[in-house]
């Protein structure tokens, strides 16, 4: 259940320092019109448990945080709002995109975060990547959970969530986990009509992974200096093997700098390090095939080992890095599910025309009409 109103009245009057001051880029990442608030949330589903050695009699909690744009202090805004959810990296937490949240809800969207019920702490990579069917089982246990507050004359949110406007974002491994509830043939929910990762993996995922949900948007945000999730192998194949693919490239960028804690690692030149070895020990195992049916053997694609030692010196700033992601993320999904045509083609516009001349340091590919 939603417990614990958190009003949380944000104000981003302050133009962020790594775009350029007066910009139409600058204007994106401003607040919108309404002020934002929020709840704790507090969910758990009965009907399964926990995998892992340490908690195999608990039943699958959901903790975190949903926003809502707010036109007074506790009351959501009238109308009905796009919903997206949120799945963080590995080891992370839903707190991760508290500013990109507070942002997509000042411009009407409800945005649900929390912590994965699996712990990540206690287990290996390869384990995690058992566990991707029961991840994309929480994402159909959240929309299962917005969906019956949308229900309910009793909560706040009745009649307030457009079930035809449902994304997922996911950053890093969670990338995979919003790729998997989006698109694997069994496993996705036909509910998220948009799906958006940042520097995730994909080079594992074959074309028939994607086949079925073919006219499904798709946003990979990838930097070209990611020396964990190697921008060729995953974010240039993605366009190739999923035709509705739309790619931002930050240039000299790194997989550490999608965090919203990235500035902590700013005096670190190669960043990823941090990460890369621990990646390479999931793509030598041969975990993504498990939990797949026999018949399903054919979504899993070849995938290629990254060489930490060889790691690139990172020469784009965190923070600009960061505001980059989150305008291009920004732009994306008003895209497709701003509430006008007008704002959709506005989004649209700013994307193909000008992002790019503003921001030198991103490249924006379109899937070809």
């Amino acid at each position: 259940m939603l417990i614990g109103l958190v009003a949380a009245i944000t104000q981003y009057s302050k133009l962020p320092i790594s775009l350029p001051e007066g910009s139409v880029s600058a204007k994106w990442l401003q607040a919108g019109f309404y002020e934002v608030g929020s709840f704790n949330v507090n969910e758990q589903d009965e009907t399964r448990k926990i995998e892992g050695a340490k908690q195999t009699k608990l039943n699958r909690r959901y903790i975190g945080k949903l926003w809502f744009p707010m036109i007074e202090e506790g009351l959501v805004a009238p109308g009905q709002h796009p919903l997206i959810i949120y799945q963080h990296r590995y080891g992370g937490s839903y707190s991760e995109f508290t500013r990109q949240a507070h942002l997509l809800a000042s411009k009407g969207y409800l945005v649900l975060a929390v912590n994965s019920p699996t712990p990540q702490t206690e287990e290996k990579l390869p384990e995690f990547t058992s566990h991707l069917g029961a991840y994309a089982l929480d994402t159909r246990f959240l929309l299962d959970t917005a969906s019956r507050w949308n229900e309910s004359p009793e909560t706040l949110f009745y009649s307030r969530v457009d079930l035809n406007r449902i994304g997922i974002v996911g950053r890093s491994l969670g990338g995979v986990n919003a790729l998997v509830s989006s698109f694997h043939p069994r496993l996705k929910d036909k509910r998220i009509a948009l799906t958006a990762t940042i520097g995730g993996p994909s080079q594992m995922f074959s074309r028939a992974f994607f086949k079925p949900e073919g006219k499904k948007p798709l946003l990979a945000i990838s930097a070209t200096g990611d020396s964990v999730v190697n921008y060729s192998h995953n974010a240039l194949e993605l366009i190739d093997k999923h035709h509705k693919t739309w790619l931002i490239g930050i240039k000299t960028g790194s997989h550490t700098g999608f965090s919203e804690n990235a500035k902590g690692f700013g005096w670190l030149t190669k960043s990823d390090i941090l990460t890369c070895k621990n990646l390479n020990t999931l793509l030598a195992s041969d975990a993504w095939a498990k939990g797949l049916d026999e018949n399903e053997q054919d979504l899993i694609s070849s995938h290629t080992i990254n060489d930490c030692d060889a790691l690139t010196s990172n020469k784009l700033k965190a923070v600009e890095q960061l505001h980059l992601s989150q305008l291009g993320l920004t732009a994306f999904i008003e895209m497709h599910f701003a509430d006008t045509q007008f704002e959709r083609n506005a989004a649209t516009d700013f994307l193909s025309r000008t992002v790019a001349i503003e921001n030198p340091a991103l490249q924006y590919t379109a899937p070809i009409k």
